[in-house]
This record gives C-alpha cells, structure tokens and sequence, in this order.
C-alpha cells in the first residue's frame, strides 16, 4: 500500500449545439485528497470513490452526438493512464505520486438546425 495525492478536476466544455463542436472549455481543480491505494489495484477502482467523495455526479448515462471522449480520464506527469492497468503496470508506485481525475460535463447551448423534409414537397404557390 502506498499513499497517493489525487487532485480532482470539473472540466466544462461548452457544446454548440449549432456548431456540434466544443466552443471553449474550463477546468476546475478541487481541493487535494490523500487515497490509500495497493499497487496490484486498478487505476479505475479509484474513480468511483474519489467521485464520490468530491460529490461529483455519473455521467455513465449522458451522451452528445459529436461527443466521443471519455467522460473521466486519469492523468499521471502528463500522460492518461488505463483504467485497465493496474497502479503497478501504470508507473505508478511510491508514496506521494499525484494524479489528477478529470470529470467531463456539457452544457450545451444553442440550438441544432433540423434537415427540413418539406423541401420536396410541391405547393399552390409553386405553380404560379
């Protein structure tokens, strides 16, 4: 077991609904937390409890189209880790490593433009 400085993140990204695209992005870093971890643990396991401690909600649900990244990702010295591996496998090992856990939220604004299927379609104030 080995103790680990997690930084939890709420990273914004504003949604253009219009655009489908991100328009800019903010991120949020919250306060410092130490987690117990073993190395033999999975980066993932840790997730769901810090999640739970900063009081951030699931977005296992939530989908934008357009939108195709990870809703969390774990970051170590630059670089996201597998939530696959484990602390190990990751690099990840000794007492006062830090990790930062990015919590991705949308707020889409704006409007979407619909395909209009009337364009095909022959009116009295066409024959004129």
């Amino acid at each position: 077991m080995f103790s680990l400085s997690v930084t939890p993140c709420a990273q914004q990204h504003q949604w253009s609904l219009y655009l489908n695209a991100p328009v800019f992005t903010t991120t949020v870093m919250m306060d410092c937390m130490l987690m117990e971890v073993a190395s033999e643990d999975k980066v993932g396991a840790l997730v769901s409890q810090v999640q739970t401690a900063a009081g951030m909600s699931s977005a296992a649900n939530r989908r934008v189209e357009g939108f195709q990244e990870d809703w969390v990702k774990v970051v170590h010295r630059g670089q996201e880790l597998d939530p696959g591996l484990s602390w190990a496998d990751a690099g990840v090992d000794s007492d006062g490593d830090a990790v930062k856990i990015v919590f991705k939220e949308l707020a889409a604004e704006g409007f979407k433009v619909m395909a209009d299927d009337m364009d095909d379609v022959s009116t009295d104030g066409d024959d004129m």
